[in-house]
């Protein structure tokens, strides 16, 4: 009689009217289906009006075993004791950028990586009322590596060879270089290469694909050094539709004055989108680990290159004395 029921609610349906969502959730359960069929077990199919005195019925039941729960329970709450409100705390007071830098190395459990949340302005003067700008988007290289740098190879002749070398590229040349990457002999995560040798480099596109240089990604460089320090350790990054930038920046066990000179040259690469003088660009910047005790940190004031130069020189004139 079960399957019957069953089947007569799958192929037959309730009823034309829509039963709640927590309704159909206690007719799917065995208990109501055994009630329904103790009830009313000699008729064919499903009667929808007895149905719904079946979901009344099974309710009242549920309130009544969760009513005995509680007068079962020892505990009782004094009628003097007012009522407890827990209030959420969004807000954090933000700190000075070092104390905040060495709060995320403190709280550190391990190697963790130091990440910055930027929140920018999408305000754009040259678009029409109400519309954002494009979304922010650049690459910042750091002066202190903090992960393994992307292996690059670079497509070029003559004296660029040995300046790619030099650079830190993985393989540098032309037809060398081109017949072992036609033959998948050498791997390697970006491709750079110089405007001259684009014709000799197009017919292979077919292998590199989604690798092969272009002038969008601007891999397709004139000075081969400055191409591979850019693409074997920069850091691309690109804000959403609201101005949300996150970028990592280094790590906790590196030591207090590289991951402060990393901060400070993304601050820097970060500030220069801005496309006003007068409006703040920057406006909420935080600090965060992976797995910190400690959170997130709200960093004020941002320095400013000005700021930073006063900076350095006090501490240099300090060093001095």
């Amino acid at each position: 009689m079960l399957q019957r029921v069953l089947g007569s609610m799958i192929f037959k349906g309730v009823g034309r009217r829509a039963l709640p969502l927590q309704r159909t959730a206690i007719a799917v359960s065995g208990q109501a289906l055994l009630l329904h069929t103790e009830q009313h077990g000699g008729e064919e199919g499903v009667n929808e009006d007895r149905l719904e005195d079946t979901f009344d019925e099974m309710e009242k039941i549920q309130m009544q075993q969760q009513q005995q729960q509680v007068e079962k329970s020892d505990f009782k709450v004094a009628e003097d004791v007012p009522p407890v409100s827990f209030t959420p705390v969004t807000y954090a007071e933000p700190v000075d950028y070092l104390l905040g830098l060495r709060a995320l190395r403190a709280f550190a459990l391990h190697n963790e990586t130091l990440r910055a949340s930027f929140k920018v302005s999408m305000k754009d003067k040259t678009k029409k009322r109400g519309r954002p700008r494009d979304p922010v988007r650049g690459m910042v290289v750091l002066p202190h590596v903090f992960k393994e740098p992307r292996r690059v190879v670079v497509f070029c002749q003559g004296d660029d060879v040995e300046k790619a070398l030099n650079a830190g590229a993985a393989a540098a040349g032309l037809f060398e270089l081109l017949e072992k990457v036609t033959e998948e002999e050498i791997e390697f995560d970006v491709a750079v290469a110089t405007e001259e040798v684009m014709r000799h480099v197009k017919p292979a596109a077919r292998i590199l694909r989604k690798k092969t240089p272009t002038q969008k990604n601007g891999t397709i460089v004139d000075d081969v050094e400055e191409g591979v320090a850019r693409f074997s350790r920069g850091q691309l990054y690109r804000s959403d539709k609201f101005g949300n930038i996150c970028i990592p920046f280094g790590k906790s066990s590196q030591d207090m004055k590289i991951i402060e000179e990393n901060f400070l040259k993304l601050v820097e690469n970060v500030a220069a989108n801005n496309l006003s003088s007068r409006d703040s660009f920057i406006e909420k910047l935080t600090v965060s680990s992976d797995r910190s005790l400690g959170g997130s940190f709200p960093i004020t004031p941002r320095p400013t290159l000005r700021e930073i130069d006063e900076r350095n020189r006090s501490i240099t004139e300090a060093m001095d004395e």
